[in-house]
This record gives C-alpha cells, sequence and structure tokens, in this order.
C-alpha cells in the first residue's frame, strides 16, 4: 500500500503546468495554488525580475519545483518557444492557465489601430499560439486542462474598457468553440471571470469610492480575491471538472447577480 501510495504521490508531483503572467497578482496565486496541489509550475512574466524570482524561491523553501521564464505575451514566436521549451524539458503539458493580458484604457473614439493589434496580440493571439503548441500533446497524453482568465468586460459595458472587453469576449468565445472541438478528446477547456480584485491593474482603472461601492452591492460583502480565483482554477484543472466543458465560471461574491 506505502509503494502505491508513493507512485501516486510522484505521479502527481510530475504534472506540468504552464501559467502565463504568473508574477504577482491573480497569476501568482494560481502559480502558488497550482505548485500546492502537486504541479511543476512554469509561469511567464514580462519585467518583474523581482517579483519572479520571489515566487521561485518561496516555492522553493516549500518544497515546490516553480521556475519562472521572462517572455513577451505580445510575440507570437516567443510564446510558442515558451511552451516549447516546456515541453522539451519535461515532456508534457497538464495543464495551461491564460493570465497574462494588456491593454489601453480609454474610449473607443480615443483607441488607435495601434491600441487595438496590442491589445489582441497579447491576449488573443498568444492564446492561440500556445493552443496550436499545447492541444496536440495533451491530445497525444490522453487528456489536460486548459483555463482562461478572463473579464467582465466580455460580456458588461464598462467605460474606457472596449479594447480589452472585446479581447475577452473572443477569449471566451474560443474557449466554446475549442470545447467543441476537443471535449471528445478529454481535454477540459474553461473560462474564469474574476469579480473585482484589488490588483495592480484594477487600481489603474477604479478608485477606492468605486471599489467601496462594489464591497456595499456584493451579497458577500467583500472583494473577490486573487485565492478566490486561484482556487476556482484548481477546481477546474482537477478530475471533479471533467463534465464542465466551454464554460465561463463567475467568481465574483455574487455581484453580477445583483448589479
Amino acid at each position: 500500500m506505502e509503494k502505491q501510495l508513493s507512485q501516486a504521490t510522484n505521479e502527481n508531483m510530475q504534472r506540468v503546468a504552464l501559467v502565463t503572467g504568473g508574477s504577482r497578482g491573480i497569476g501568482a496565486a494560481i502559480v502558488d495554488r497550482l505548485a500546492a496541489t502537486g504541479y511543476v509550475v512554469y509561469f511567464s512574466y514580462l519585467q518583474n525580475h523581482e517579483a519572479a524570482d520571489d515566487m521561485t524561491k518561496r516555492a522553493g523553501r516549500r518544497g515546490q519545483r516553480v521556475v519562472a521564464r521572462q517572455h513577451n505575451n505580445r510575440d507570437a514566436d516567443d510564446v510558442a518557444a515558451f511552451a516549447d521549451e516546456v515541453l522539451s524539458t519535461e515532456g508534457r503539458i497538464d495543464v495551461l492557465v491564460a493570465n497574462a493580458a494588456s491593454t489601453v484604457f480609454r474610449p473607443y473614439a480615443h483607441a488607435t489601430d495601434k491600441h487595438w493589434r496590442w491589445t489582441f496580440d497579447v491576449n488573443v493571439r498568444a492564446f492561440l499560439a500556445l493552443t496550436q503548441r499545447v492541444l496536440p500533446h495533451m491530445e497525444a497524453r490522453g487528456g489536460g486542462h486548459i483555463v482562461v482568465i478572463s473579464s467582465a468586460g466580455a460580456r458588461r459595458a464598462i467605460p474606457s474598457y472596449s479594447l480589452l472587453g472585446a479581447s475577452k469576449a473572443a477569449l471566451e468565445s474560443l474557449v466554446r468553440h475549442l470545447a467543441l472541438e476537443f471535449a471528445g478528446r478529454r481535454i477540459v477547456i474553461n473560462s474564469v471571470v474574476p469579480g473585482l480584485v484589488e490588483t495592480e491593474g484594477v487600481q489603474v482603472f477604479t478608485d477606492e469610492a468605486s471599489r467601496r461601492l462594489v464591497r456595499q452591492r456584493t451579497p458577500a460583502g467583500r472583494l473577490t480575491s486573487p485565492e478566490d480565483v486561484a482556487g476556482v482554477v484548481a477546481f477546474l484543472c482537477s478530475p471533479d471538472a471533467s463534465m464542465i466543458h466551454g464554460q465561463t465560471v463567475v467568481v465574483d461574491g455574487g455581484y453580477a447577480i445583483v448589479g
């Protein structure tokens, strides 16, 4: 029995997750949660070397294996190279979490072609590059899990949010279409919409008064935490989620049902 448990543990520790944008906020919480669940986690980051280094060292102190790689999510070739590196090194990717995102917050009338290209390159083309690399390997290995971190702006109209909202809506559509194509191949693909999370990104386009209003209107009585989102992502990457395909799970403390 002990030998069987040891073999199961070893197999669990060998599972590999790739997370984009994992050095801070929601991405960092997802990396921490998957590492705690037993995954070897590779995550990408753009510029914050100190945060990325802190993540890997903290995981190492806990006996977990977390690997940081600097990559530019705007460059589809660079993103594909990241997936290729993980596959070459580990021989597998069991979980892909597309979290990295970027945009420019401004009214639609002031958005230029450059802004649109930037937003869709980082948020949509990067996801296409990753899935084109990862899906064939998941299929060959008999399954896998993909989770996209979306946004309420994919379905709701938010001032100065048209670029990001449109790109996230495109991602949610891709999730549904990929699920239709790959669910029968034991690949579970879903998206998660966080509520308002107090991260550096949220503080760019909200003020304290707005955040206080969201707290007051949220049935759960508080804002969503990065850890709340990470817990749902971990569930969607577990065997218990094997019959959840092409769905968008909202993690917002009930805000969407009242507002």
